[in-house]
């Protein structure tokens, strides 16, 4: 099983080579942040001798102004490639989960809330963006300041250096601690956010159903049940990271008020002159930034390995229904047959030792109660799942040796809950094929299925728009318009509309037009 580690270096390595450009271009722009104090310290010690000079003071001055501008511009370079790198790591990480979806079988869905899939889509990915790209970006001004600001630090005082830095062990134990918390409730934050978007996606789906029933009210109290928990887990985290600001700012504050009370009385002495005493203090402050970004990191690494634990999840999961290792691609005729097959949902066995055989060409019509597997007869056909016992033969061969693309190409499948996507009705009929549909096509396939007469009434004909889920057309008109789409798919290879429409349906093809009330499921198939 692949670890979140693995992942997270895979993606980032596949763009090492920006990375380390930014981190080199982040180098320069730290060690170009720590010039000017030095430049600081000697104006500050030249305006206090008497042969101060006009002309040497303008000239520290404008070294200062052309190292800050240095600086501005290598920090806007490393911050262009390294973002750019985390944006092409999250592009990539999104076209793999979203492919890795698409390959895992039927009933891996069947167990997942698919507001759940879509918060880690979206959200859970943005996280993880952040971690790759500001994180890493962010971590690396970090450190590259912290380290050379503790140097020239030293240069000044050994002593301010390990007083100041006396207080580090104490950051850290502070920010250990913060972070862990953050971690913790960003994952119970995520996890809500997952149930509030399924509640979501749940009501927009079904909003026939919900006003239908009158039920607006009450599914906007339980959103709103849900929204608030999302609140309250929102905030608390919210208060966990609010303690950074305050714990940095509170630890700077003790360390700068020691370099000042330790560093005055040398410079009393006259061990450590103003200036000298004045750049230790610019290095201090410079070390502001690095220790707020310490915390600010960590929340961030904390908040992203978490969302990432949680698309590892998806990652980790194998489909159970794949290609085989020695297909067949014989071409299929149509001929279809069960041989003893058993099958069960869990512990709900829906077929027994069922076996018939239908010749290509042929047809089948299968009656009975709800519940008494006649849709599942037809899922078997083209794998939408796998049999427990017996086998499911097209031609003679096992549909377990057929390559997924080949043996589903074959099959022109309307589902008894039609889905319709959120395109014109041409692209609807013409889902599943290479080639856009032709007008010829289009009515022919509208013939088969009488979908023609809806046809007509529309404004733009197969080029209307159907809205989200086809919410603007009938019940039967989106069956109609499913079995187009089988009709379509399951027969274009072979140009039907070329000669007189003649009923072309055998098993291999699976179109389930069944309902309730007939209780019956039609299966058929192209030549």
């Amino acid at each position: 099983m692949t670890s979140s580690r693995a992942t997270f270096f895979h993606y980032l390595g596949s763009h090492r080579l920006q990375l380390a450009v930014g981190v080199c271009l982040a180098a320069g722009s730290s060690l170009a942040a720590v010039v000017p104090p030095r430049f600081i310290g000697e104006i500050i010690d030249s305006l206090q001798s008497a042969q101060a000079k006009f002309d040497d003071v303008l000239h520290l001055a404008l070294l200062i102004v052309l190292f800050a501008g240095l600086e501005a511009v290598l920090r806007a370079g490393a911050r262009y490639v390294m973002l750019d790198a985390s944006r092409k790591a999250e592009y990539s990480m999104r076209n793999d989960l979203f492919a890795h979806l698409q390959r895992m079988h039927l009933a891996y869905f069947q167990h997942q809330r698919i507001g759940d899939l879509m918060a880690r889509m979206t959200n859970d990915l943005t996280w993880v963006r952040q971690m790759m790209g500001p994180g890493i970006m962010q971590g690396s001004f970090t450190v590259m300041v912290f380290t050379f600001s503790v140097l020239s630090m030293i240069s000044v005082s050994l002593k301010l250096t390990i007083i100041a830095l006396i207080l580090m062990p104490l950051a850290s134990l502070t920010f250990w601690y913060i972070g862990r918390t953050v971690h913790l409730r960003f994952e119970r934050l995520q996890s809500q956010f997952g149930d509030m978007s399924t509640k979501a996606q749940e009501n927009f789906s079904g909003i026939r159903v919900v006003k239908a029933f009158s039920q607006e009210a009450a599914e906007t109290k339980d959103f709103a049940a849900v929204n608030h928990e999302y609140f309250r887990r929102a905030v608390a985290l919210s208060a966990m990271q609010g303690l950074i600001w305050p714990s940095i700012s509170f630890i700077l504050g003790i360390a700068v008020l020691s370099v000042l009370y330790v560093g005055g009385q040398d410079a009393i002495r006259g061990e450590l002159s103003i200036g000298a005493l004045v750049q230790f203090v610019a290095y201090l402050y410079l070390l502001q930034m690095p220790m707020i970004n310490i915390g600010w990191i960590s929340n961030m690494f904390q908040a992203g390995w978490a969302s990432l634990g949680r698309l590892q999840e998806i990652f980790n999961a194998v489909p159970k229904i794949t290609d085989p290792i020695d297909p067949v691609t014989a071409p299929i005729r149509g001929e279809v047959e069960f041989r003893g097959v058993s099958f069960a949902y869990g512990q709900t066995i829906e077929l027994h030792d069922v076996s018939f055989k239908v010749p290509a060409g042929g047809s089948l019509a299968i009656v009975g109660p709800t519940g008494s597997g006649k849709s599942t007869v037809v899922n078997l056909i083209p794998r939408l799942f796998d049999v427990q016992q017996g086998e499911v033969l097209i031609d003679g061969i096992d549909i377990r040796r057929r390559p997924l693309e080949q043996l589903r190409r074959a099959v022109g499948y309307v589902p008894q809950e039609t889905f319709l996507f959120s395109v014109p009705l041409r692209e609807n009929v013409g889902f599943g094929l290479d080639e856009k549909l032709t007008d010829p096509q289009l009515d022919w396939a509208g013939d088969v299925s009488q979908l023609n007469k809806d046809v007509e009434d529309f404004p733009a004909r197969y080029d209307t728009m159907i809205g989200e889920r086809g919410v603007t057309l009938s019940g039967g008109q989106k069956q109609r318009a499913a079995i187009a789409r089988a009709v379509a798919s399951s027969t274009t290879p072979y140009r039907p509309w070329t000669r007189t429409p003649r009923r072309k349906y055998s098993a291999a093809c699976a179109a389930s037009c069944a309902n309730e009330r007939a209780s019956s499921s039609r299966i058929a198939s192209r030549r």
